[in-house]
């Protein structure tokens, strides 16, 4: 029997190189707020794009991976939004 997920539950995720990505959703209709230490203000990146990519690409597999299928109902990785934040 499948633990259901509540969608309105909040997560948060950290991956290996520390960032961390938090939303007020989990079925991700929220924004998705990340931050680590290559984020400045204003939200310009110096973390070089090939590990941005990766970072995202971290989180998404968690979410595909360990929530999505304990969502009842999830709109799709294609309507999603991310928000990068200074720490």
């Amino acid at each position: 029997m499948t633990d259901w997920i509540s969608k309105t539950q909040r997560l948060e995720h950290h991956t290996r190189l520390g960032t961390v990505f938090i939303c007020d959703r989990a079925d991700l209709s929220a924004p998705i707020h990340v931050t680590n230490d290559f984020v400045t203000a204003g939200g310009a990146h110096k973390m070089p794009p090939q590990k941005l990519a990766s970072e995202v690409a971290e989180f998404t597999a968690w979410h595909a991976l360990c929530i999505h299928p304990r969502l009842n109902g999830f709109q799709g990785y294609d309507c999603i939004k991310f928000v990068f934040e200074d720490k």
